[in-house]
């Protein structure tokens, strides 16, 4: 790749062009260039010694969606200082420093579909206090309830096709402005009722298809709730009594054979 100083475009795709290198500073006088989309590229993967990958002062998007990326060391990204939007989908992802994105002002942090259980020893992610998306589904075995970070502006969470088992309300308890929850096809089983108590800002969660038998949990904030193909059996009236700003509720392909009112008890 040649000198790019005349090129003016804000974004460039090098998508599928079987890139294994790329020199780091290659794009480094590049002003204009705003979003790099390196995706499909099945061998590349960032530098093993641990150095930047890329210099750039301005650039906000990066994507290197189903690459050969293995892990995320700590200097990787040290060189793109204004970078918002990181989308590592599709790759091989075992491994990603605590201080990976020191340097940076992430929003939105897609790391879908690797194989991710632990982000390191300490499961934890330093200086997040800008991300407000995370998604880490597809990511078997991701230990969601143990994850450690700051969680202050984070809104939107993706935690489906983990095998999740159980949630815990400590955790959600931290996040404080959590308004869409995505906790599709895994192995949830029951919920505690006070596990999104302190959610008050929680809008919209999705639970379709874990093997749910009961929805009792609280909470008199969410608007939409999806529990489409779960293991639900009977259907009452106090399902949904601490749920009353409910407007969207997804119950299809249950095994709901009943809906009744429960039974009032008379006191002597």
């Amino acid at each position: 790749m040649e000198d790019c100083l005349e090129i003016r475009a804000d974004t460039v795709d090098l998508t599928g062009c079987n890139l294994t290198h790329m020199d780091r500073h290659y794009f480094e006088d590049h002003r204009y260039l705003t979003t790099l989309d390196m995706s499909n590229n099945h061998h590349y993967r960032f530098p093993s010694d641990g150095s930047p990958f890329l210099y750039h002062s301005t650039l906000l998007h990066y994507y290197c969606e189903s690459c050969g990326i293995t892990a995320i060391y700590k200097l990787t990204f040290s060189e793109l200082r204004q970078l918002r939007i990181l989308s590592l989908r599709g790759n091989l992802i075992e491994q990603v420093s605590a201080n990976a994105f020191n340097y940076n002002w992430i929003e939105y942090l897609n790391l879908a579909e690797n194989k991710i259980v632990r982000f390191n020893h300490e499961h934890e992610l330093e200086t997040m206090q800008h991300l407000r998306k995370l998604n880490v589904s597809g990511n078997n075995g991701f230990e969601l309830n143990k994850l450690s970070m700051d969680f202050n502006e984070l809104t939107w969470v993706a935690c489906s096709r983990c095998g999740l088992e159980y949630l815990s309300g400590e955790w959600f308890s931290q996040v404080k402005k959590l308004k869409k929850l995505n906790l599709e096809d895994n192995l949830i089983s029951g919920i505690h009722e006070k596990c999104f108590s302190e959610n008050r800002k929680l809008k919209s969660v999705v639970l379709s298809g874990n093997p749910l038998e009961r929805l009792d949990f609280e909470n008199s904030h969410l608007e939409s709730l999806y529990c489409r193909q779960c293991e639900l059996k009977v259907l009452d009236e106090k399902s949904f009594e601490h749920m009353p700003n409910l407007k969207v509720l997804d119950l299809s392909y249950n095994e709901i054979e009943r809906v009744e009112v429960a039974e009032k008890v008379t006191v002597i």
